[in-house]
């Protein structure tokens, strides 16, 4: 095993922006079937802070900035409660969107659940999207 230390930024990042950009079991069996670990091995913290980061929505970048603040030798909390701020502040507007649109959707189902084909307008391409229930 390869273990790094949380100076080894670049690396993990590198690890990490391969494949899927999430953290994956890296492993092989061994003839008697049993898990052989491959490639690299971080200490437990290190992979636990970047899967509770992505989990929590965090980009690579935003890892990485968090990352280099720690190796600088200060402690990174600041930053992250103002990205968890904005992501919260970002979800919640987006929840509010989504509300709105189930909202319209929701009437223009009911209008379009009563809607005969045969009273379609030719000029229109679908007359459900003729009534006006969209902003």
């Amino acid at each position: 095993f390869l273990f790094l230390e949380a100076t080894s930024i670049s690396f993990i990042l590198s690890y990490l922006s391969s494949g899927e950009g999430h953290l994956r079991n890296n492993s092989s069996r061994s003839e008697a079937n049993l898990q052989k670990p491959v490639g690299i091995h971080v200490r437990r913290p290190g992979l636990t802070f970047i899967s509770n980061a992505q989990s929590a929505g965090l980009s690579l970048k935003e890892i990485r900035d968090i990352l280099v603040i720690r190796s600088s030798g200060k402690a990174p909390c600041e930053h992250v409660y103002q990205l968890l701020i904005s992501h919260h502040q970002l979800i919640e507007s987006r929840l509010a969107e989504l509300e709105e649109l189930r909202s319209e959707l929701a009437a223009l189902l009911a209008y379009a659940e009563s809607f005969s084909p045969a009273s379609c307008d030719e000029g229109q391409v679908c007359s459900i999207f003729s009534h006006k229930v969209l902003p």
